[in-house]
């Protein structure tokens, strides 16, 4: 899958074998807006602009971007809000009467449950670390100048820093 990144933000995409369409578009100097791009609901952030100025493709309308590369930009706030949803029904299961009667039942399950928890913690705050240091690394990359004149040609917001 690929998407298109245009200059008002918004996004298409279009579901095509991605890494051998942007090999032949690279070898034959190919201008990719002539493939059959559908509206996206994805909106660009100003970290997918970062990222497409380095790792994109231009092409006449915008940037094409490799999407499952482009993961590497989703990846830390999914983290966050994958365990944001965990600590909320943690709440909710500690504050509801099954968790006092599982207590009764099983003593020590409370204390047991917050060490599991604790892990899930630890775990999820390296989880996010290395996927913080991924995009990190990516956006490392020096921007593409060519693609920086590009994108200013189309219209396109310069981010900052880019």
């Amino acid at each position: 899958m690929l998407y298109l990144l245009l200059p008002d933000l918004t996004m298409k995409w279009v579901d095509v074998p991605a890494t051998s369409t942007l090999k032949l578009a690279r070898e034959n100097d190919a201008d990719l807006s002539q493939l059959p791009w559908e509206p996206s609901e994805r909106r660009a952030s100003i970290t997918v602009v970062r990222w497409a100025l380095r790792h994109g493709i231009p092409c006449t309308p915008g940037i094409v971007l490799h999407a499952p590369e482009l993961s590497v930009v989703d990846v830390p706030n999914e983290i966050r809000k994958a365990h944001e949803g965990v600590k909320q029904s943690r709440e909710k299961l500690a504050a509801s009467a099954a968790s006092h009667l599982i207590e009764k039942a099983m003593p020590a399950s409370a204390e047991h449950g917050k060490k599991l928890d604790a892990e899930v913690d630890k775990s999820t705050e390296n989880a996010l670390l290395e996927a913080e240091e991924e995009l990190q690394d990516a956006l490392s990359k020096a921007p593409d100048e060519n693609l920086i004149n590009h994108w200013r040609r189309l219209g396109g917001a310069m981010p900052s820093p880019v």
